[in-house]
């Protein structure tokens, strides 16, 4: 999209901090604009199709979170050994394990590699 990086984020002038107060811009909307939006010689303009294209991909998010509701994922160390859809009785007992009852054996800790699904693109 934009070839301005969060961690190269640009300074603000006292003019454009200035300008931010009086027009009820906070710092992250800034930021986001900078991400998300299009470059336009020396600006960079959040198009109708940037706003577009990003609440689409939110909804896909949604939509799967949505459809994944109650999955149960089990693990042993880095391996995945079952995925089911946990009923309720399950999951309450899944929680407490969690919480350092119930089940009697260490929680397992989630593989690196999986954590693309803490990416919430709305943020």
């Amino acid at each position: 999209m934009t070839t301005v990086a969060m961690h190269d984020a640009p300074r603000l002038t006292r003019h454009s901090t200035e300008r931010q107060r009086q027009r009820g811009y906070r710092k992250e909307d800034l930021g986001l604009v900078l991400e998300v939006g299009t470059p336009a010689g020396n600006a960079v303009l959040l198009t109708d199709r940037d706003v577009n294209e990003r609440v689409a991909e939110c909804r896909r998010r949604i939509s799967q979170l949505e459809r994944l509701r109650g999955t149960a994922v089990i693990l042993d160390g880095n391996t995945i050994l079952s995925v089911y859809r946990a009923r309720r009785h399950k999951a309450r007992r899944l929680l407490r394990h969690r919480q350092g009852r119930g089940l009697g054996v260490p929680r397992p800790r989630v593989p690196r590699g999986l954590h693309e699904l803490d990416e919430a693109c709305c943020a």
